[in-house]
């Protein structure tokens, strides 16, 4: 079915059920159509630049490959929206319910996500450069190589999202929750993880977290093991039954870090570890504390 911009803005206005309409390939840039009801439509390769989605139901849609770059979809239904490779750039998707979308290969730079449901969204390879998911909802999410240069992600809810070498260059992640996540490969370096979420984090492979700064973090019972903290600041963090078996703790700064009763440190969790190097100047253990901790030793050469 091939329709005008006019004429899609009438329907919307007169309240017309569009569901399942065939509107793919069509042109309507700047349209107003908010509060469309157009769940299961096939709006693929359509031109949405800078139309009015707030409110919509685009659930189980289709609009891979569209351009709704400046595009407004403040509240809209995205139950199992298809975006695969869509051009979202500067899109306003604040509030909205997307869980199970699909946002795959998708350009998503400068996008706001604030409040949004991104539960068990998929931004495989997605480019996110900028975007802004700060307080949103995406737990078990896929991030996996996504591009998450500059993403605020503050606050924001990602327990056991798979974000296997996706990149965070520069991003905010202070109060993020990423308990449970997969950050297999992960480069963290001097990113601010501040009050982050790590509880139960498994790294299957080398994380570099070289100057991150976690304090008051919460790394309880997480596996860092082959991780590279050199130069991090745990300062307050909770450490409690966490796993550093070949970590590199070169000039990391402990203070006031919490290993009350851990697990983690077994006879062989520090086995490799850059300790024989170790300037203890710059290792800062004021205030440590270690009590009932096991297996705990560390050899200092003077």
């Amino acid at each position: 079915m091939s329709i005008t911009k006019d004429e899609l803005e009438e329907k919307v206005r007169n309240r017309e059920n569009l569901s399942g309409i065939d509107l793919s390939k069509g042109s309507y840039s700047g349209a107003n159509i908010q509060g469309a009801m157009l769940s299961g439509a096939n709006l693929s390769e359509t031109d949405l630049v800078n139309a009015n989605l707030k409110d919509a139901d685009l659930s189980e849609a289709n609009l891979s490959l569209s351009n709704l770059s400046g595009a407004i979809l403040d509240n809209a239904k995205l139950k199992e929206t298809n975006f695969t490779g869509a051009d979202l750039s500067g899109a306003n998707l604040n509030d909205t319910n997307a869980k199970r979308a699909v946002f795959k290969n998708a350009t998503v730079q400068g996008a706001n996500f604030q409040k949004a449901n991104l539960y068990q969204s998929d931004f495989t390879q997605a480019k996110l450069y900028r975007s802004n998911f700060e307080r949103a909802e995406v737990g078990f999410a896929i991030f996996t190589s996504a591009n998450l240069e500059d993403v605020n992600l503050q606050s924001a809810n990602l327990k056991g999202a798979k974000l296997k070498n996706a990149i965070f260059k520069d991003a905010l992640l202070q109060n993020v929750n990423l308990e449970l996540a997969d950050l297999s490969g992960v480069n963290f370096e001097g990113v601010n993880l501040s009050g982050a979420k790590l509880r139960e984090l498994t790294l299957s492979s080398n994380v570099n977290l070289e100057d991150a700064n976690l304090t008051e973090a919460d790394l309880t019972k997480a596996n860092l093991s082959k991780a590279n903290l050199e130069g991090a600041i745990l300062s307050e963090t909770m450490m409690q039954g966490v796993n550093l078996k070949q970590a590199n703790i070169q000039g990391v700064d402990l203070r006031g870090a919490n290993f009350e009763r851990s697990t983690g440190f077994k006879s062989d969790s520090f086995e490799r570890t850059i300790i024989d190097e170790l300037n203890i100047k710059k290792l800062n253990l004021r205030n440590v504390y270690f009590y009932d901790a096991k297996g705990f030793l560390v050899h200092v050469h003077f």
